[in-house]
């Protein structure tokens, strides 16, 4: 932390060759977010009552949140829901990195039908966004960190609608997301609030709060430390 490094316009590339070259560790921002996302939720909570339960996460990327998560259960359903052209880095990630992952069974969006009918204990079945609707099983835990906010709050609360009905009485809710940020194309729409996506718009009023606050990483994050995260987890009424 004295370093100068942290000083230099490309600290990150000199951290970066520090962590992999000298010390040999493997290391990923994004590894290190999801942990201390998963910290914080493990607070809330009790990871040992969510074994045999069903997620779902959209905008699920290389699923370091969900190898964290489920790595900790000796049996669950996880459904990834994302763009065609992540899935597969998605599916990558897992049988590389994912522990015990001979024991992982994967499904492909073609493989929908098979995956729910699978008696494995443990597996990912990736979605399409419009295979949501083909979900016939009750979603436990829901997540989504930041790719909401990437969104126009109409396909937000499109999304959320949908949840509504999937979720299970006191099912989690669990939201890391920009608190605003400007998500239209359209170049001559500058005006405030109808080009943004903001936080506060979700429509989330089907859920009890348990905890909403300001996300901690992005301040030790130099470049976008201004540009806030909240941090929600809340119950299905």
């Amino acid at each position: 932390v004295k370093s100068n490094i942290l000083k230099d316009k490309n600290y990150k590339l000199e951290y970066t060759r520090i962590i992999n070259n000298i010390l040999g560790w493997k290391y990923s921002l994004n590894s290190l977010k999801s942990f201390c996302y998963y910290k914080r939720f493990s607070e809330f909570i009790d990871v040992q009552n969510l074994s045999n339960k069903n997620f779902l996460e959209i905008g699920s990327g290389l699923c370091n949140f969900a190898m964290i998560l489920t790595c900790q259960l000796e049996e669950y359903t996880y459904f990834c829901l994302d763009l065609p052209e992540m899935i597969p880095n998605g599916f990558q990630s897992i049988k590389e990195n994912a522990r015990n992952s001979n024991e992982i069974n994967l499904f492909l969006p073609n493989q929908l039908n098979e995956g729910l009918k699978s008696k494995s204990k443990k597996k990912f079945i990736f979605i399409l966004p419009s295979q949501l609707s083909k979900l016939n099983i009750p979603i436990d835990g829901f997540i989504n960190h930041e790719s909401f906010a990437e969104m126009n709050i109409s396909v937000v609360n499109g999304y959320l609608e949908q949840l509504k009905n999937l979720c299970k009485k006191d099912s989690f809710i669990f939201l890391v997301n920009r608190l605003s940020r400007k998500t239209s194309l359209d170049k001559k729409n500058i005006s405030f609030p109808e080009a943004y996506t903001l936080f506060d718009a979700y429509e989330l009023n089907w859920t009890s709060k348990i905890v909403k606050e300001t996300e901690k990483f992005r301040r030790y994050y130099m470049g976008i430390e201004r540009q806030e995260n909240i941090f929600y987890i809340g119950l299905k009424k």
